[in-house]
């Protein structure tokens, strides 16, 4: 369905940000597409839509595509039900023309299959869990509905190819799961399918193949991420061998090439010495010294063929953190919290007299469906939120920092290193800190807002490593985050010192991380 070959593309006046990629996407096939912020993957869905030309090679799509794109925005929408309907070409026109009164397009709708697509797309709202949404606008749906209407849509389109730019974010584990589902169905019915994302988990359950984008060139694998991730460790761990190998040989080169320079020099001294008396050693050490100058060209040619030889190696993100100690202490007590928005009454109730009790020892993952109130419970917690009734008691000198979905208000000055700057010895071990975040250098000046969500996300872990934190409100840290940095975010989780309640919906990440799971369903609390 879907062929790329030898794709190069390259904004003007920069260098390429893809470079001979090579794919393909048959019928009945799901391929994931994996690689780190600004590898250029959603750049390479653009080239496959048409919406940019690359500078050569060639995509090859057959049939109709169907994209569902990375930004969550409801456009011209207004209300759910054009949202079902945005994939769907010239059906969706022809409905909105009926909904105008051109009554006498009612026939080719009919033909078309319009009524059979109404009824499937209303039929896969209801696997996600939003047919009951159908009829409401735009402007009061959350994110993570507007992102299930819009799968379901592109889902019951029966389009070709189907394509899906993080289809996960902003959506809760019902929408995952059926997520999952309905694409078995999709390659089972003869689609083909491409996904970008950085769910590990779904990669793994649905993948058959697996692109991976690094520095612009694309690496075909069999299977899902934990097939890749063996494979790339695996050529990671051959590249060192060979680096290791071509030093080796570089400095055995070196030195040869030192051992005979001295030994020319020598000689050069000895011609010089024998004088015109000596007509015939004088002859003899200019000889010797056109031999040497000789050699040291030769290993100087071969020096550079074994540089040019030895591979690109990815320097590693350290971890080296500064060893913490975290007393067991009571960080906050909920008890009998009910909470509305609205104090007229006519508002229901998001918490009916939830209790929670969390320490510096509380490693907890958080469930529950889009609008739950887990944002809003996190805020309580924070600080942030009163209660209606009930109580939230918050310990006094425990440390606590809330990592919100955006980061916002997490750090307190517009340019990165200057929220390290409360010591000398504070903003030393800082820059150390960064730099083994691949922070360091340039990118230590640069404004907060020019950052990569991915690079303030370790910036923010540094912090909470200098400020001595003692627990963490982490809500949903994954959503923008690439591979690499959810990978560091859970090492990081696994390794610190205090307490965490975190709100995710990466299955892996609390998998890893959390030794209690609660879910926060119709305002209640409970552990599963």
């Amino acid at each position: 369905m879907l062929h790329v070959r030898n794709l190069t593309f390259a904004y003007p006046g920069q260098d390429d940000l893809l470079h001979s990629v090579s794919f393909a996407v048959e019928r009945s096939e799901v391929v994931c597409l994996v690689g780190a912020n600004g590898s250029g993957k959603s750049t390479l869905l653009r080239c496959i839509q048409g919406d940019l030309p690359p500078s050569s090679g060639d995509i090859q799509l057959c049939g109709e595509l169907a994209l569902v794109d990375q930004e969550i925005a409801s456009g011209r929408a207004a209300c759910a039900a054009d949202l079902l309907w945005a994939t769907q070409g010239e059906l969706r026109e022809v409905r909105s023309r009926l909904a105008d009164g051109e009554h006498e397009l009612s026939a080719a709708f009919a033909e078309g299959g319009g009524y059979e697509l109404e009824v499937d797309l209303e039929r896969t709202a209801a696997r996600f869990g939003v047919d009951n949404l159908i009829d409401q606008p735009c402007a009061q749906l959350s994110l993570g509905q507007i992102r299930k209407l819009q799968l379901a849509g592109a889902i019951a389109g029966h389009h070709d190819l189907l394509v899906f730019d993080e289809p996960l974010n902003h959506v809760d584990l019902l929408g995952i799961t059926a997520f999952e589902a309905a694409i078995h169905d999709v390659a089972r019915r003869g689609s083909a399918v491409l996904i970008v994302s950085h769910d590990r988990e779904l990669v793994d359950r649905l993948a058959d193949r697996t692109v991976v984008l690094e520095r612009g060139r694309s690496i075909v694998l069999n299977g899902g991420y934990t097939a890749a991730r063996d494979h790339l460790d695996a050529e990671a761990a051959a590249k060192e061998h060979l680096a290791g190998t071509l030093r080796n040989q570089i400095a055995a080169l070196e030195e040869d090439a030192r051992r005979r320079a001295g030994w020319a020099i020598r000689k050069e001294k000895s011609k010089i010495g024998a004088g015109s008396a000596k007509p015939a050693i004088a002859k003899q050490a200019k000889k010797m010294m056109s031999r040497a100058k000789a050699v040291e060209k030769q290993l100087e040619r071969k020096r550079d063929e074994l540089v040019a030889q030895r591979p690109w190696i990815e320097k590693p993100i350290k971890l080296d953190w500064p060893q913490a100690d975290v007393d067991n202490r009571l960080v906050a007590r909920v008890q009998d919290l009910s909470f509305s928005f609205r104090r007229n009454g006519d508002e229901p109730l998001i918490f009916d007299q939830l209790g929670l009790t969390l320490t510096t020892r509380s490693r907890i993952g958080l469930l529950g469906a889009n609008g739950a109130g887990k944002t809003t419970l996190l805020r309580h917690l924070a600080g942030e939120l009163l209660p209606a009734r009930g109580e939230v008691y918050l310990s006094p000198g425990v440390r606590v920092q809330y990592l919100t979905q955006s980061l916002e208000g997490f750090f307190e000055h517009p340019v990165l290193i200057d929220n390290f700057a409360d010591d000398p010895h504070t903003t030393s071990e800082a820059r150390r800190l960064l730099g083994g975040m691949k922070l360091g250098g340039d990118l230590a000046l640069r404004q907060i807002d020019q950052l990569s969500f991915g690079q303030q996300m370790r910036a923010a872990l540094v912090r909470i490593v200098l400020s001595k934190t003692d627990f963490i409100l982490l809500d949903e840290p994954t959503t923008h985050l690439d591979v690499e940095s959810i990978e560091i975010l859970e090492r990081f989780l696994r390794d610190f010192a205090g307490g965490f309640l975190l709100v995710s919906h990466d299955r892996r990440l609390l998998s890893e991380v959390c030794e209690e799971l609660w879910t926060l369903d119709d305002g209640q609390l409970q552990q599963r």
